[in-house]
């Protein structure tokens, strides 16, 4: 004891000055015959075990006996019964695989069970003690899922009316025991969607490996754009199961303006004058949107009141030919400003996160009081709303200030491959590899300083696992996520 002390507590045991006194030493178990033989304690294993007794006493014990008891419910002792004969005063007795019990087929992993030991001699002695052993057992985890429509569609990572796609679903054994004869089985209410084959057969899940259930889904060509699909996944070994449900919206909404006027979707305006449906040098197609003429002082507004359907990103092309500094193109989601520029900039994608809910997206050209720059007015072209789920697909964002773009070759690749990426202004740059369990694989680079401009990083992956992976870059602006396969 003393100043600047941590208090620590210890039991001490303490012995008689005479006769005999028993107490627990030690205890091994044998699951040769009833379970994996590994000596351990997993979930449905018939358990022999040795326990070892000590007399710490001044006399020998006589005729000693043990009874062996639990409180827990996940244990079935069989055999609780042991018998030592005489321990030595000093010395230690036991007798192999003496006691037995059987573990419940569903326990939680690391769960700890208590034993209780009840042990007494000839001479009408008894003493009690107390030891405790670990359960293992599987712990499944579901990842994301990704939609692979290469083959079957336009590979844009999206389901599509008229599609064929494969949906690869990521599973993980984070527990202390192997799953054995593990099945998945994906299902969905929608009448839209058929699956080929609903169950997928994933074998042994091995503890802290990834494995992945693959189904292919096809998608009726008269299906609606915008209608939400659900898919229910389910992977079970056993008693032990994990379940998770996918939401994707079929077809990506789109606003190109082809159709020449404000009618695709319901559009509305507001402020000093309305937006305009423009044939100059549009992003893609042949028109484009245009905010309206106006004078200094005022505002053009553009403004579209819709439900999203599901947590996701949205993203457009804009360009503006303005006074610099003064007079700006704002885009606002739900009177929250998101992004704004001004000056001369040609056509770039920018892309926001978009909770699911009703909102209010706004585009509104604005100009100050006094002097007009270029042609003094903004275009909007290609919005892409509602995005898919962050949990179905890649995710892609682009910067404010310039566009950034990731490129992954050979993909598939098998030992190395080419990391290409183009910045659109000067930034700190991370590049990470997870797995489809969002589990960090690999870092890249860390906050490495890059200027504008074209990027190639050689990468060797031999020592990745084969699976399917997301390569994400992270800017100071924004991210970018590409799914990579390792063969």
């Amino acid at each position: 004891s003393g100043y600047n002390c941590l208090t620590t507590t210890y039991n001490i045991a303490v012995t008689p000055a005479a006769g005999p006194f028993i107490i627990y030493e030690e205890h091994t178990l044998d699951d040769n015959a009833g379970g994996n033989a590994n000596g351990l304690p997993d979930y449905g294993e018939d358990i022999l075990m040795t326990v070892n007794l000590h007399n710490a006493g001044a006399a020998d014990a006589i005729n000693v006996t043990a009874t062996l008891s639990t409180e827990s419910e996940l244990i079935n002792i069989t055999d609780g019964d042991g018998e030592y004969g005489t321990i030595i005063a000093g010395s230690s007795a036991g007798i192999l695989n003496d006691f037995a019990f059987e573990i419940d087929e569903y326990v939680p992993d690391q769960e700890i069970i208590d034993f209780l030991l009840d042990i007494s001699d000839d001479g009408k002695e008894s003493w009690t003690d107390a030891f405790n052993i670990i359960l293992n057992a599987p712990v499944l985890e579901t990842g994301l899922m990704v939609i692979d429509d290469v083959t079957g569609g336009n590979g844009d990572g999206f389901l599509d009316p008229g599609e064929t796609a494969t949906l690869t679903i990521g599973v993980l054994n984070n527990g202390h025991a192997d799953a054995f004869n593990a099945e998945a089985t994906l299902n969905t209410a929608s009448s839209w969607l058929s699956i080929t084959s609903n169950s997928f057969a994933l074998g042994d899940l091995l503890q802290g490996i990834n494995s992945y259930a693959t189904f292919e889904v096809s998608v009726d060509e008269d299906t609606p754009i915008g209608t939400m699909a659900v898919f229910s996944f389910n992977v079970t070994s056993g008693a032990y199961n994990a379940s998770e449900d996918y939401g994707t919206i079929i077809g990506v909404l789109v606003e190109d303006w082809e159709s020449a006027g404000f009618t695709t979707f319901n559009w509305q305006f507001a402020a000093d004058a309305p937006w305009e449906i423009s044939t100059s040098e549009p992003y893609e197609g042949i028109y484009c949107a245009r905010s309206g003429d106006i004078n200094d002082n005022q505002e053009s507004e553009l403004f579209l009141y819709t439900e999203v359907l599901a947590d996701g990103d949205m993203s457009f092309y804009r360009k503006l030919s303005s006074e610099a500094e003064w007079d700006f193109l704002r885009f606002y989601i739900d009177y929250t400003l998101m992004g704004e520029w001004s000056g001369e900039l040609d056509w770039e994608m920018v892309s926001y996160p978009v909770t699911q809910d009703f909102h209010t997206f706004r585009w509104v050209y604005e100009k100050d009081s006094y002097t007009s720059s270029g042609e003094d007015c903004a275009w909007v072209d290609f919005i892409v709303f509602p995005p898919v789920d962050i949990a179905t697909g890649i995710i892609h964002h682009n910067n404010d200030e310039g566009d950034f773009t990731i490129n992954i070759s050979p993909n598939p690749a098998r030992s190395n491959l080419n990391i290409a990426y183009t910045l659109g202004s000067s930034t700190e740059v991370e590049i990470v590899i997870y797995d489809l369990l969002g589990h960090k694989i690999m870092n890249v680079m860390t906050n490495a300083q890059h200027q504008e401009g074209e990027y190639n990083l050689q990468l060797d992956v031999s020592g990745i696992r084969s699976g399917i992976y997301l390569c994400r870059i992270s800017t100071l602006e924004g991210m970018l996520s590409m799914k990579l396969i390792i063969q």
